[in-house]
């Protein structure tokens, strides 16, 4: 049989759309390019015409809902999310590209290849010990700078702060540190007026970059509580007694320890203990219970919460000046470091530090109260025992320097026709000072306590200028050990200068021919005068502190100042600048020890300075007696 073909009027989409034809009512036309089938109504042309569809069907079922993916970048990532959870973050890749991530046992995750965008654990670090670490200090002294801190907080604390037997109370994890929520009273976590070491501590910590990962503090203290067995009076710390008010605190630790991480984990943190704060000694302490206890904490550590090397595990604990003394246990551990209360006010008289009610709150009147400047001791200590270096000699390496020339080491100098040429730069940032044209500079040989030094005594002995990238907005401390030989009046021993606007301090004799005190020229600003005393030939440890943010100098002799807080108004235009040694208008006969600059340095690294610097130079006898290294170099 015959078939029969039917073929509908077709094109291709350019023939349709250039002849544009008008179809009659009913006239099917089909564009092959396209595959599009219009059929005509006798009216419109073709490119008017819409494509031919059916009625509607019927309803499909529902799609599922979309996932929201939430927009970070890798400085805001979450510190804990659930297992899995996915994250776009804009600046994600190696390049600072977006990429998606995806959270895991506390670390972001690259989604494409699974390699690390961030790891989120958190360091813990436990505060433990008698009142003083559950803190009495008074929270109205605080800026609002010192008053919330960037970490993690948690606490533990009884009804009766001074009975472990009473009633145990457990915190919430807080994500920041704020004054007034950080000790317990009562049932109460709010609202509190005092304080202990840890806004100092995490303040601290943060600055020095005491880990790389985010902080928390797991604070538990029970005060009037002793560390050895024994007294029935009396909450301790033992670490087998099982009697009423016999290693109840002990235990009350064990349980504050077990709730505070469930409930970071419960939360989706990731964890791991770091270190632990001891202060306790007051009464009822011991050399042998105190290596006692932190063998048992180390050990629960290792058994319970996966610390590794707990032999290792860092310790900070306090010397009592009118208790025990357990400096021996810091002296047979390097991983354990120790701070001296005393320094902060710590006395028989004064039992709680940074509290105004029993004495003082900033017996160092530096402006500061007395348990925040502890508790960032607390911090540079910790970060000796992190490296296993507390018992290790101090020297400004420790520490972050702004410069650090020191003549005793003569591989630092580079020498020519038996003269010192150029002086190099321990503090890492790599400045050199060029003995100036036609110097002479001359290294001595075990010429001041059997340590070299480098001499400066011919008429145009100095150094060039060096630029220096000073902070703008820092509290600058620097610190010289020197001895001038023969100086006349405006013969200068150390210069800084900046232009536009101008600003110079001038280390300057104003004081005439033959004598030399220490005066500091400022211009602008007020010069300072203050020391009476003739220093030629002597070896001296000046200082000079020039605080950026309060306008104003301070300037010190041996530690002892003898100008203190004078209003500078050339201050506020501080920044970088030029420095040179023993010249300005004139040059001064000088020896020189040491000079040390620092940046917003820390009371105690303060005291570390002073006190290597006169034990290495042999200065000591020159110390105010209170000094904390007056006899032991830190």
């Amino acid at each position: 049989m015959s078939i029969q073909r039917i073929f509908l009027r077709r094109s291709s989409a350019t023939e349709w759309s250039n002849e544009n034809p008008v179809l009659s009512v009913g006239e099917p036309g089909f564009d092959y390019t396209n595959q599009v089938l219009k059929i005509g109504n006798g009216v419109d042309p073709w490119n008017s015409l819409s494509q031919f569809q059916g009625p509607t069907g019927a309803t499909g079922p529902a799609g599922q809902d979309g996932v929201q993916i939430s927009t970070y970048t890798k400085a805001n990532l979450p510190l804990a999310a659930t297992a899995g959870t996915n994250a776009l973050v804009t600046d994600g890749t190696i390049s600072g590209t977006p990429t998606m991530s995806y959270f895991y046992n506390g670390v972001w995750y690259r989604t494409f290849d699974n390699s690390v965008i961030t790891n989120q654990t958190i360091d813990l670090f436990i505060l433990a010990g008698q009142s003083n670490a559950h803190g009495a200090a008074d929270v109205s002294d605080l800026t609002s700078a010192q008053a919330t801190q960037d970490g993690l907080f948690y606490t533990s604390w009884h009804d009766n702060t001074s009975n472990a037997e009473s009633t145990q109370n457990y915190s919430s994890w807080a994500t920041s540190l704020v004054a007034g929520s950080t000790k317990g009273d009562s049932n109460n976590l709010v609202n509190s007026p005092n304080f202990g070491p840890e806004l100092g501590f995490v303040s601290r910590a943060n600055a020095i970059n005491l880990t790389t990962q985010p902080i928390g503090i797991l604070k538990y203290a029970v005060g009037a509580s002793q560390l050895n067995a024994g007294d029935a009076n009396y909450s301790d710390w033992d670490t087998t007694a099982t009697g009423t008010r016999e290693g109840d605190c002990y235990r009350g630790l064990l349980s504050a320890l077990s709730d505070a991480t469930t409930k970071l984990t419960n939360a989706g943190y990731s964890w791991n203990f770091k270190g632990m704060i001891w202060w306790q000694g007051e009464s009822g302490a011991s050399v042998s219970g105190l290596n006692t206890f932190i063998a048992a904490v180390r050990s629960v550590l290792g058994n319970s919460y996966g610390v590794s090397n707990t032999s290792q595990f860092p310790v900070v604990i306090t010397k009592i000046g009118y208790g025990t003394d357990l400096t021996p246990v810091a002296n047979a551990d390097a991983y354990v470091g120790i701070v001296d209360s005393a320094t902060y006010g710590h006395s028989a008289s004064q039992n709680h530090v940074g509290a105004s009610a029993g004495g003082s709150s900033d017996t160092n009147s530096n402006g500061v109260n007395d348990m925040f400047d502890i508790g960032e001791a607390f911090a540079d200590e910790m970060q000796l025992a992190i490296s296993g270096s507390t018992n290790a000699a101090w020297n400004p390496s420790s520490i972050t320097t702004r410069l650090w020339l020191d003549m005793d080491d003569q591989a630092t100098f580079t020498s020519s026709s038996g003269n010192v040429t150029q002086i190099a730069d321990k503090s890492g940032n790599n400045y050199t000072f060029n003995a100036d044209s036609g110097s002479t500079l001359t290294a001595v040989n075990t010429a001041q306590n059997n340590k070299n030094i480098l001499r400066f005594d011919g008429n145009s002995d100095a150094t060039s200028y060096t630029s220096i990238g000073f902070s703008s907005t820092a509290v600058h401390k620097w610190f010289f050990v020197v001895k001038v030989t023969a100086s006349d009046n405006h013969d200068a021993l150390v210069t800084f200068t900046k232009s536009n606007p101008t600003l110079q301090m001038i280390m300057f004799n104003m004081s005439g021919a033959g004598v030399f005190s220490g005066d500091w020229y400022m211009n602008p600003g007020t010069s300072m005068t203050g020391n009476s005393t003739n220093l030629l030939n002597q070896w001296v440890m000046l200082s000079a502190e020039f605080d950026i943010p309060n306008g104003q100098a301070s300037l010190a002799l041996n530690a002892t100042e003898y100008n203190t807080n004078v209003a500078q108004s050339g201050l506020s235009t501080m920044g970088a600048g030029s420095v040179r040694l023993n010249d300005y208008q004139n040059n001064a006969d000088s020896d020189w020890g040491e000079v040390i600059f620092t940046e917003n340095v820390s009371q105690a690294n303060s005291d570390k300075i002073e006190g290597y610097l006169a034990h290495k130079w042999g200065l000591t006898s020159d110390l105010p007696s209170n000094h904390p290294y007056k006899t032991t170099a830190p």
